[in-house]
Parts: C-alpha cells; sequence; structure tokens
C-alpha cells in the first residue's frame, strides 16, 4: 500500500469496481454507480436498513414509478433514485404484480441528489441514467439521521407535471418542490413506507450485526483514513470481506426486471 501513488490505487480501485457497475469518486471518497451498471442481482435483504419513498405516475399510456431510498447498506451509508415504467397504464391493484422495466438509453433522466447525515453533506451526485447511486463505504447511520435532497430533469413539461400531481398526491405541498423548466428538485426526509411492527425488529437487529460488522472493519483497517486505502488494504488483506462490502446493490423488487435491448 505505502508503495503505491494515488493515481496507481485510484487506476486499481476503479478495476476491481468495474464488473460490480460501480466507480471511485475521489474528490468525495464514495462509491457511485455507472451508467452501464445492472442492478438485476439479488440476494439476501436482512441487513439493508432503508427508507423508500415510491413514486408513481400515469405519462404517454405508461405507469410510471420513481423511487429513492437512503440508509444502511451493510456497513455502508447510500442512498439510491431509480426510475422504471409498466408497458401500459396499471391500477392501484395491478401495480404490486405488474413488472416494471427499467428505461432505455435514449429515455434516460438527468438524476441527481445529495445525501446528507446529520446535517453534513456526505455524498452530491448527478448523471443521466435510470439508477443513480452513491455510497459512503464503512460509514454507520440510521437513516432517520439521513436527508436527501433530489433533482429530476424530465422529457417534458407535460411528464414534470404528471409527476408533480403524484407527488401531491404523497403528501408534498407546495414548500415542499420546485419546478424549474423540466426539473423537479424535492425532499425526502422521511419515509412513506411505514415499517410494520415486525420489520422494525428485523431492521433493530439488522442495525445491531451492521454495527458489529462496521466497528471491525474500522478496527482493521485503522492504519487508514480514506475508504480508498482502507478498501485497497481488505481487498490485499482480508480479499473476500472486501467483495462482500461490494454487494450493495442486491436490493430489487421481484417485480422490477430489466429489460435486455439489443
Amino acid at each position: 500500500m505505502c508503495a503505491l501513488n494515488n493515481d496507481e490505487k485510484y487506476n486499481i480501485m476503479n478495476e476491481l469496481l468495474e464488473p460490480f457497475g460501480f466507480s471511485y469518486l475521489a474528490s468525495q471518497d464514495i462509491l457511485v454507480s455507472r451508467t452501464d451498471s445492472d442492478k438485476s442481482r439479488s440476494g439476501c435483504r436482512f441487513y439493508l436498513v432503508l427508507y423508500r419513498l415510491p413514486i408513481y405516475f400515469d405519462y404517454k399510456d405508461k405507469t410510471w414509478l420513481v423511487e429513492l431510498r437512503r440508509g444502511q447498506y451493510g456497513i455502508n451509508t447510500g442512498g439510491e433514485i431509480d426510475i422504471y415504467y409498466a408497458d401500459r397504464i396499471l391500477n392501484q391493484r395491478e401495480i404490486k404484480s405488474t413488472p416494471f422495466y427499467s428505461v432505455s438509453d435514449n429515455e434516460m433522466p438527468q438524476l441527481s441528489f445529495c445525501l446528507f447525515r446529520k446535517g453534513v453533506r456526505i455524498a452530491d451526485v448527478l448523471s443521466r441514467q435510470w439508477w443513480l447511486s452513491a455510497f459512503s463505504m464503512g460509514r454507520f447511520s440510521e437513516p432517520a439521521d439521513l436527508f436527501m435532497q433530489a433533482s429530476i430533469s424530465f422529457p417534458s413539461q407535460e411528464m414534470v407535471w404528471a409527476f408533480v400531481k403524484s407527488l401531491k398526491a404523497a403528501g408534498y405541498t407546495k414548500e415542499d418542490f420546485n419546478v424549474t423548466l423540466n426539473t423537479v428538485t424535492f425532499y425526502f426526509a422521511g419515509s412513506s413506507i411505514r415499517p410494520r411492527r415486525l420489520h422494525r425488529i428485523r431492521d433493530a437487529i439488522a442495525q445491531l450485526i451492521n454495527q458489529f460488522w462496521y466497528s471491525m472493519y474500522l478496527f482493521v483497517t485503522r492504519p487508514f483514513c480514506l475508504s480508498l486505502d482502507r478498501l485497497l488494504y481488505l481487498y490485499y488483506y482480508l480479499p473476500h470481506i472486501f467483495f462482500k462490502m461490494l454487494h450493495i446493490n442486491k436490493y430489487n423488487k421481484l417485480n422490477q426486471q430489466r429489460r435486455n435491448r439489443s
């Protein structure tokens, strides 16, 4: 580790991250999703403790879904924005059982968000894609400690107002969002998904486990401060733990399927 300069470490890290659909953003010391990433891998969600905000709206004979998430992904803190669509207009009963598809490359909107932890900004990302995510590796948070400011640039004013209508239906007031041309900026502070008692118990247990492994991570990588150095140290010293930490994109609803496109 001491023999590598920053450019060498940066290049090695991005080579390791590419198969997982991520890249390392040195200016913020975070991992971000690549435009060509595939979030379709599934797995155990026990260690994910997230607040979710799904917004469904109808536009051009399709039901669309914009979903925001923030919270604890194992021992990592992060946030995400996804955009999907169904192939027709859905009624309320069909939403949970109908497949949703990620948008094609030429339909990708510009997504951006700032993620704050107890008032301190820990990620600020912007990209034109269907899944925008950012993760602060080896950081422990409660979802309630996190606050997200999100912006979405839609292709038309008609789509903007269809989305705004659903924001209002979800409880947002005029003070909670801003529309500038085709861009909607809004805040994700609480959660529209109220966890049941069993889920709250599960989340509490998961956070205890997450906190234990977070403490272990800090102990093992204690000679270093940056995530770049900590992660590379794990790769050389404990590669199994390194790759386990990168399985942060396992979250995927069974009814959200990536459409293969030519």
